[in-house]
C-alpha cells in the first residue's frame, strides 16, 4: 500500500461499542441540536443549515474539534454561520457537545464520526470552510499510512466545498507540514490563498489548548490557507470504498 493511501478499513459503517460516553452522546441528542453521533450524523446531508436556530448562511466544519473550545468561541461570534465540529473520541465529543448546549448555542453541532465517511455526511458543495487544527502527525514512517491529510482526502474535501471554498490547517509537525503541503499543492482544484487574506482569518480564530502550549513552548506552527478555484469530484478510492457500504452518493 502506498504510505500516502488511508486504509480501505477505515471507511466501514459504525459498530455497536461498550464506550460509556456512546450512551450519554445518544442522551445528548434526543435534548439538543448540539450533538450527534455514529450514523446520526450521516441524517443531514445536504441540509445542514435547516437544523439551526439562528437562520444561518454559511457552514464551517472543523475536523478533530476535540473538547470544542475553538468552534465554541467562534460560534459566539458569528451567529449567521454554523459551525460543525467532528471528533472522533467520544469522551471529547460529549465535553463539547454538553458545553455547547449548556451554553445555549443555536448554530453549532458536535458530530461524534469517522471522517473518512464525509461523504456520508456532507453533500457536494455543502461546506464553505474547512478547519484542521492540529491533526496527528502519526510521526513514525510505518505509521505514515494513518496520516489523514493525504492527497485522496485534500481532493475529498475540495469536492465537498462551495465554490471559493476554503480551506484552513494549521500543525506543529515539521515532517507533516511538508507532507500536508505536497498534499495541497498534488490537488489542482485548489490553489493558495494570498497571504493578507488568510491572515484576516486566522485572526478570529481563537488559539486551541494545543498552540497554546506550542507558542508557550516556543515551537514553530505551520499555517496553510487555500481556496476552491476548479471544480472536483470524489476520488474513485474513496468512492468506491462508501459504494461498498450501499450507499448513495449524490
Amino acid at each position: 500500500m502506498n504510505a500516502k493511501e488511508y486504509p480501505l478499513s477505515n471507511f466501514a459503517p459504525y459498530r455497536e461499542g461498550r464506550n460509556p460516553y456512546r450512551h450519554k452522546i445518544f442522551e445528548l441528542s434526543q435534548q439538543s441540536t448540539t450533538m450527534l453521533g455514529d450514523q446520526y450524523t450521516e441524517n443531514h446531508k445536504g441540509s445542514w443549515l435547516r437544523i439551526a436556530y439562528s437562520n444561518p448562511t454559511a457552514l464551517q466544519f472543523e475536523i478533530g474539534s476535540y473538547h470544542g473550545e475553538t468552534s465554541i468561541e467562534m460560534a459566539k461570534n458569528d451567529p449567521q454561520t454554523l459551525f460543525l465540529g467532528m471528533e472522533w473520541k467520544h469522551k471529547q465529543a460529549f465535553k463539547a457537545g454538553k458545553k455547547a448546549a449548556d451554553l445555549g448555542l443555536k448554530n453549532i453541532c458536535f458530530l461524534r464520526g469517522n471522517c473518512a465517511r464525509l461523504p456520508m455526511v456532507l453533500a457536494k458543495g455543502e461546506v464553505d470552510r474547512f478547519l484542521i487544527l492540529f491533526p496527528d502527525p502519526w510521526g513514525r514512517f510505518s505509521q505514515n499510512k494513518w496520516r489523514l491529510l493525504n492527497p485522496d482526502f485534500i481532493q475529498m474535501l475540495s469536492y465537498l466545498l462551495k465554490p471559493n471554498g476554503q480551506i484552513f490547517i494549521k500543525t506543529d509537525h515539521e515532517d507533516y507540514a511538508r507532507y500536508i503541503e505536497q498534499s495541497l499543492e498534488e490537488e489542482k482544484s485548489i490553489h493558495k490563498m494570498p497571504q493578507l487574506h488568510a491572515e484576516e482569518f486566522w485572526e478570529k480564530v481563537p488559539h486551541s489548548p494545543f498552540e497554546r502550549i506550542f507558542r508557550r513552548k516556543n515551537l514553530p506552527i505551520y499555517s496553510f490557507a487555500y481556496e476552491k478555484i476548479d471544480k472536483a469530484e470524489l476520488p474513485e478510492r474513496i468512492f468506491h470504498a462508501l459504494e461498498r457500504e450501499k450507499k448513495i452518493l449524490t
